[in-house]
C-alpha cells in the first residue's frame, strides 16, 4: 500500500492519494503543513487531527467545545487506526493539553 500526499498552493491545499493492490481513491481535505512538516487537518467538526510524519505520532485536539462527544469522536478515530493496524493499541493515551489524545 502507498500512501502519496500533495501539497500545493491553491485550495485544496493537500491531496492525499492511498493505492492499493485493488483500490484507488483520491480524497480532498482541508488542511496545511506545518513549518516542521506536520500536517494539520480541520475537516472534522468536533476535532482537529495532526499527523506528525517523523516522530510517527498523531494527536488530535478539540476546536471549541467540550464535552462526551468531542471524546468520542477522538475515540473513533483511534479504534479505526487501530483497526487497520496504522498504530498500536497501547500508544493511545491522553495527552498534556486538556482534551487532547
Amino acid at each position: 500500500m502507498a500512501i502519496n500526499i500533495k501539497i500545493g498552493r491553491k485550495e485544496p491545499p493537500i491531496k492525499i492519494t492511498i493505492k492499493t493492490n485493488k483500490v484507488e481513491e483520491t480524497i480532498q481535505l482541508q488542511a496545511r503543513k506545518s513549518l516542521n512538516g506536520d500536517i494539520m487537518i480541520y475537516d472534522h467538526t468536533d476535532i482537529d487531527i495532526i499527523v506528525m510524519s517523523e516522530k510517527k505520532k498523531i494527536l488530535t485536539f478539540a476546536k471549541e467545545y467540550y464535552g462526551d462527544h468531542v471524546f468520542e469522536a477522538q475515540n473513533r478515530l483511534f479504534k479505526f487506526l487501530m483497526k487497520r493496524g496504522i498504530i498500536d493499541y497501547e500508544s493511545v493515551q491522553g495527552g498534556n493539553v486538556y482534551s487532547s489524545m
